[in-house]
């Protein structure tokens, strides 16, 4: 009987140290979770999702993939997400076998933009300026481009 016990005894110690080696090898709990759950953007406008990884309810670095379920609306890279076109996409982040979403909305621009002059004649060595409204009566903040940057600047 007393070699039954010992040996009874000894099965429940590596019963017992197996199942605590399983859990400490499992790694823990991974959670991730983003700064918020909901983003609204206009068409051009970008902005920066944080997401935050965790193990066991510590906070943990860890490489984030991003992705976006519709890349003709909005793109992500590194979290920061630029408005392309009008419509709703869903942006995730995931790391460790978790993820976490956010829905983002892209809406047109509530205003047009209109120039003081549609023709600009000029001679070689000339300069001018040209002025921009918005309908909306307020300043925006712009980007100019030319079409030939070897003709004009």
């Amino acid at each position: 009987m007393k070699g039954k016990r010992k040996w009874l005894a000894i099965l429940s110690v590596l019963v017992l140290a197996c199942s605590l080696f399983a859990a400490c090898a499992n790694g823990g709990t991974y959670a991730i979770s983003l700064d918020r759950s909901t983003a609204e953007l206009t068409v051009g406008g970008q902005t920066t999702l944080v997401a935050t990884l965790t193990l066991d309810g510590e906070e943990v670095n860890a490489q984030v993939q991003w992705s976006s379920s519709d890349a003709t609306v909005a793109s992500v890279e590194n979290g920061t997400v630029t408005a392309l076109k009008a419509g709703q996409t869903t942006v995730t982040a995931s790391a460790e076998g978790v993820s976490a979403s956010c829905t983002v909305t892209v809406k047109n621009a509530d205003f047009t933009l209109s120039l003081d002059r549609s023709e600009l004649p000029l001679f070689v060595g000339e300069s001018a300026q040209l002025a921009v409204t918005a309908s909306d009566g307020k300043t925006h903040e712009y980007t100019w481009t030319s079409s030939n940057e070897t003709v004009a600047t």
